[in-house]
């Protein structure tokens, strides 16, 4: 029996990713992201680990050609830490620090035959819905997320923008080629 993922931009779901789902997330960025800016499966692992309730995935049901369920396929992902600092440095990529004022999104990505479909911004705000659930499900004595920080190229600020991120000029990370962008999503006003 044949298994197809089914491609109706309708049918994308969006849920946790699963530890069995994480090596293929490290593939779509390896696959999407230019030489040098893709982060390793090893980077992955330990997001995974540490902040598996940051790592968000959009996935499509897979349906046997008899027409019954058979799980889901991965098609993009957003996946972060937490971070101690206000604003988004090589160091706050590196490191989980559990009930920090910033969640660091490492990773957004999409597959490119879901991309222009308005799935990428679907996902974020279902982050978004789902950061906001984590802040107020956190006890009380326990600091909460303030921001969202992302680092991004200037072809994408409008993306981001649109979504609710500000724009805090040009990054001091170098990674990969190119400059960075530094955005920022204010949690309390969103």
């Amino acid at each position: 029996m044949t298994v197809e993922a089914m491609s109706n931009v309708d049918k994308v779901f969006f849920d946790y990713v699963t530890a069995e789902e994480v090596e293929d997330a490290a593939k779509h960025e390896q696959q999407v992201f230019p030489a040098g800016e893709a982060d390793t499966p090893e980077q992955f692992r330990y997001r995974f680990a540490h902040a598996r309730h940051l790592f968000l995935g959009a996935f499509v049901p897979i349906i046997s050609r008899s027409g019954h369920p058979r799980g889901r396929k991965l098609i993009g992902h957003v996946c972060g830490t937490q971070s101690a600092l206000d604003d988004y440095t090589k160091e706050s990529m590196s490191i989980h620090t559990p009930y920090s004022p910033s969640i660091c999104v490492h990773s957004v990505c999409l597959v490119e035959s879901f991309r222009s479909k308005g799935i990428g911004s679907r996902m974020m705000r279902e982050y978004f819905s789902r950061v906001q659930w984590y802040r107020f499900t956190q006890d009380m004595s326990r600091r909460k997320p303030k921001r969202i920080l992302l680092l991004c190229h200037d072809e994408k600020k409008r993306f981001y923008e649109k979504l609710g991120f500000v724009c805090k000029g040009k990054s001091g990370v170098v990674y990969g080629a190119g400059v960075w962008y530094e955005m920022h999503f204010d949690l309390d006003q969103n």
